[in-house]
């Protein structure tokens, strides 16, 4: 019986020897564990000198540092594990096995790039975000490598595509926003005037990085002044447009600055013969100009045709037939203001008192219609 029970107590005490031996090995922060760092750099796990081959996990180090081993050893390089850290259970950032809580960037693991904060995975961050190959667009915290776009992150907006940012990129590209001015990779939101997209070929016009759809106008660039519809140079564009400084006569789609005469075209919704100088539509001139199709008068910056009468410019005083001046009138007329007018090839050749006329006035009507 003796015997029997010195067998037991052999056998309890082998029973409770392994439990505490299992036990260390599944929670290595227990005593006899420590965490050693060679010269050459890997660190491994001890239990009581000798290397824990069979842990892999998290160990809390007595000086609040959490490591992961893989059977006893900390792997080398970056990583993201699922893991607990002082109690708290996340995927957090590895760094040659040790977790790195000051580390903020975004990393990868074998399921994506992630964007790391404080040394653990905040799945709530969609923007922009950067590491040392450059800046990407994370949405739930991963890498969106399917993404293309224009989107905010560290500071300012960038021009994404498959995921990153194209730090090279310069032209027009689009977000739920609208258009904008992309310039090194990023929105030049300081950008006012037309842009060169050379992309699709076109002259956009863009106000404070913006590409303004919407917008029809007169802008210029180093080449000149240009009509833009829609928010484009339209170089198929001929007629008047408008900006802040007035109304110009565009010519496939530029000011022609070289223009002086009558043009048809539409100013504020009136279409007429309108009197241009030097490209500008002049909507108060009042007189006599010519184009190449004659001379014409004109009342507030356009041929009235509905005029016959008189009209004195510096070179004298003209014959007017239905807003055109008449350079085959002879006859001698009297005016509605009673007095008689000679006229040869549609100038007055003397003045009601008989005298010769010249011109000595800038264009101005007699306000007197003729009548034989």
């Amino acid at each position: 019986m003796k015997t029997r029970r010195t067998l037991l107590s052999l056998l309890l005490a082998l029973a409770l020897t392994l439990s505490v031996s299992l036990t260390a090995a599944a929670a290595p922060d227990a005593k006899g564990y420590e965490a050693v760092t060679y010269s050459d750099g890997h660190t491994v796990l001890l239990h009581n000198g000798t290397q824990a081959a069979n842990y892999t996990g998290a160990y809390e180090a007595p000086d609040g540092t959490t490591w992961y081993f893989e059977n006893g050893i900390a792997p080398t390089g970056t990583d993201i594990r699922w893991l607990t850290s002082k109690n708290e259970q996340n995927w957090w950032y590895l760094n040659n096995g040790k977790v790195d809580r000051t580390h903020t960037g975004v990393d990868h693991n074998a399921a994506g790039w992630w964007r790391v904060e404080n040394g653990k995975v905040n799945f709530n961050f969609k923007g922009v975000a950067k590491n040392a190959a450059g800046h990407w667009y994370l949405t739930g915290g991963k890498v969106d490598f399917n993404h293309t776009g224009v989107e905010y992150g560290d500071g300012a907006w960038w021009r994404i595509k498959n995921g990153k940012a194209d730090e090279s990129y310069n032209g027009i590209a689009k977000n739920d926003a609208g258009y904008w001015v992309i310039q090194n990779g990023n929105v030049n939101f300081k950008f006012t005037g037309l842009f060169f997209n050379k992309a699709d070929g076109y002259w956009w016009y863009a106000k404070g990085g913006k590409v303004l759809l919407d917008y029809n106008g007169v802008e210029h660039n180093d080449a000149g002044w240009w009509a833009v519809r829609n928010g484009k140079v339209d170089f198929k564009f001929n007629g008047a447009a408008e900006n802040a400084a007035g109304w110009w006569l565009i010519e496939n789609g530029k000011v022609n600055f070289n223009y002086t005469g009558a043009r048809y075209v539409t100013v504020k919704n009136v279409t007429a013969w309108w009197r241009i100088e030097n490209g500008k539509i002049n909507q108060t001139f009042n007189g006599l100009a010519s184009n190449e199709a004659g001379w014409w008068f004109f009342k507030e910056g356009k041929v009235d045709f509905s005029y016959t009468g008189l009209c004195r410019n510096q070179a004298g005083i003209w014959y007017i037939n239905k807003g055109k001046v008449d350079f085959t009138y002879n006859a001698t007329v009297k005016a509605t203001d009673g007095k008689t007018y000679t006229i040869k090839n549609g100038k007055v050749v003397t003045d009601p008192a008989g005298n010769p006329t010249s011109g000595t006035a800038s264009n101005t009507s007699s306000n007197s219609t003729a009548k034989r």
